[in-house]
């Protein structure tokens, strides 16, 4: 349906620790944590037309999930 709006993702860091400096190559490892919420209408139903059936479990890799990438990385590994 080309009329849905963009999903709106809620992107939370949480920062853990320093972990190795390199100060003559100016780089620096951190520990971080990352969680993405988001929620998709298109997987809403009324469980009234479904035999109210409430719950339903899929594998994640039949869901969309949004795509998140380093924009600015020395490496070019995915995130």
């Amino acid at each position: 349906n080309t009329t849905e709006l963009p999903a709106e993702v809620e992107i939370a860091l949480g920062y853990a620790h320093l972990t190795h400096v390199v100060e003559v190559e100016m780089t620096h490892n951190h520990v971080v944590g990352l969680s993405m919420k988001w929620r998709d209408p298109r997987l809403a139903w009324n469980p009234a037309q479904y035999g109210n059936i409430r719950y339903l479990y899929i594998n994640s890799n039949q869901l969309w999930i949004p795509e998140l990438s380093a924009c600015e990385s020395l490496t070019n590994k995915k995130t």
